[in-house]
């Protein structure tokens, strides 16, 4: 499917593709139901896991679009790395120390054994596409910012509600 999108589409068309896909493959993630369950039963606040079921898939799918224009573009995985985890030690020290192990655990809770297999074919099928590009640390970058994306987003629920 990834090198289908890569050799036919324009980047809006795989964007909103990528978007959706990732989007419906996390939301149908069961170590997502399950965090959000757990979650459920410790915090007061019954909309807490309503908001983490809405914002965990939303940013590991915006992240992955990332991901993708990051291989497509030749964007330094450093840089957007520095970038992110700099945002999370920035947001950390914004956000109450409740939602810290949430937005934490969310990371995890995004990556489980339903999406992880998706991303890694889809990054692989992208990958295999583009001549100048064959190394399997793009890969990799799928994973790392599929990851950090949930992160972030968690965090930045936490300064906006709190």
């Amino acid at each position: 499917m990834g090198s289908e999108m890569v050799q036919h589409g324009s980047l809006p068309v795989v964007a909103v593709t990528v978007f959706v896909f990732i989007l419906v493959i996390t939301m149908a993630e069961p170590s997502l139901a399950v965090f959000t369950s757990a979650v459920a039963s410790v915090v007061e606040n019954d909309l807490i896991s309503t908001y983490l079921m809405m914002v965990i898939p939303v940013s590991a799918a915006i992240l992955v679009v990332v991901s993708v224009f990051r291989v497509l573009l030749g964007i330094s995985m450093k840089k957007l790395l520095m970038v992110g985890y700099g945002a999370i030690i920035v947001l950390s020290l914004l956000v109450p120390t409740d939602f810290l192990a949430l937005a934490y655990d969310s990371g995890g809770a995004a990556a489980g054994a339903l999406v992880l297999p998706v991303i890694l074919s889809f990054g692989v099928g992208m990958s295999s596409v583009l001549s100048d590009r064959t190394d399997l640390s793009d890969v990799f970058g799928y994973i790392a910012l599929a990851t950090m994306g949930p992160i972030l987003g968690v965090l930045l629920m936490g300064v906006l509600l709190f």
